[in-house]
């Protein structure tokens, strides 16, 4: 069940520049909290931040992360986004 009292901010929109460290503040800032992946996306972000950039290994792994959470992005299914909806479908009620 949503929680209307959830933060109900629009995640941001996926960057348009591919390098690493921006696809992945992306992915961090969009993943829920509980998110199984949100340990390792925020690890190797700060790796491609120190290291600019990636192994071949983290790469193909972030680069699943990203697809994952775009997919959901784009299908209105991101946490955010699933609230706000929530919210903005909620039928308001009282009397004055």
């Amino acid at each position: 069940m949503i929680d209307p009292t959830a933060a109900t901010a629009l995640p941001p929109p996926i960057p348009s520049s591919t390098a690493w460290v921006d696809v992945l503040h992306w992915c961090v800032r969009v993943m829920d909290v509980d998110d199984p992946d949100l340990g390792f996306a925020a690890s190797i972000l700060s790796h491609a931040i120190k290291f600019d950039g990636l192994s071949e290994k983290q790469a193909r792994y972030a680069q699943r992360i990203f697809d994952r959470l775009a997919t959901l992005y784009h299908r209105q299914q991101l946490p955010g986004q699933i609230a706000a909806t929530a919210l903005a479908m909620m039928q308001v009620q009282g009397n004055a």
